[in-house]
């Protein structure tokens, strides 16, 4: 048997050498498996049962809500996995608690979501006033510069969900996108929730007045090649105390919605 003390110094720290390498190349690929199998199960996969996906990710179990994701108000944060060429699953933005999932896919885009029984505890197009945290104010176009206003002020929320109280029932009428940007979409959040069930309606600045324009309010005239006189008629805000609010938030956060028309 070769003994190691017949080698010389140099041929043992060259032994030496070797073991480091096998030793640290050992830990290292170790590392990586656990670190491989530790992302694989945190990744979120799609299963199906009885016709019906569903989503398994760190030990819960979400479920596909609604017909599709479009009627909701969201916004997606970070990718978190890629299930095959057309589907990704992502996270959604201030979504703290992990309770929904969104699955993009070109043909049939879905929200998922863990909470139990969602569309009886949330129902689509309904709100309770005591549970509002959040109202959005989204432009209603999408371009560049024009960026959604996401408020929890007490009194502001106040004001939007009760705008009727804060007109004398004066009605006034706007076209229908005429001029881009007077006008923007209103969705209520729940329960500090990332996902809004319910667009309110609208409000819109338009010849020097705020105008709000319930969800329910279709428009009226008609548009074609030659001619558009489509319009909705909404109540204005009279009330100064309102009116003074919604002059310094849309200075602060959505001054867009007064540039000249």
């Amino acid at each position: 048997m070769c003994k190691t003390e017949n080698l010389s110094p140099k041929s043992k720290r060259k032994i030496i050498a070797v073991l480091l390498v096998v030793f640290v190349f050992a830990v290292l690929s170790a590392v990586t498996i656990s670190h491989n199998l530790q992302n694989n199960s945190e990744k979120p996969k799609i299963e199906y049962s009885d016709g019906k996906s569903y989503i398994e990710y760190k030990g819960k179990i979400y479920n596909s809500f609604g017909f599709n994701s479009h009627p909701y108000e969201f916004t997606t944060d970070e990718k978190l996995a890629k299930i095959d060429a057309f589907v990704s699953i992502y996270s959604l933005l201030n979504d703290e608690n992990e309770y929904f999932l969104y699955a993009s896919n070109w043909q049939d885009s879905k929200l998922y979501t863990c909470i139990d029984n969602f569309e009886d505890k949330y129902p689509f197009g309904e709100y309770r006033a005591e549970r509002v945290t959040g109202i959005k104010l989204k432009c209603d176009i999408d371009m560049n510069g024009y960026e959604d206003y996401f408020c929890t002020d007490k009194k502001f929320i106040d004001l939007i969900l009760n705008a009727p109280d804060y007109s004398d029932g004066t009605k006034a009428s706007h076209p229908l996108k005429a001029s881009a940007g007077f006008t923007t979409d209103i969705y209520v959040y729940e329960d500090n929730l990332p996902v809004s069930v319910c667009r309110l309606g609208h409000l819109a600045y338009y010849e020097d007045k705020w105008i709000f324009v319930d969800r329910n309010v279709k428009f009226e005239g008609k548009a074609n090649s030659n001619i558009d006189t489509r319009t909705f008629t909404g109540i204005v805000i009279t009330d100064e105390y309102a009116v003074n609010m919604l002059n310094e938030y849309s200075d602060k956060y959505f001054s867009y919605i007064k540039e000249e028309q």
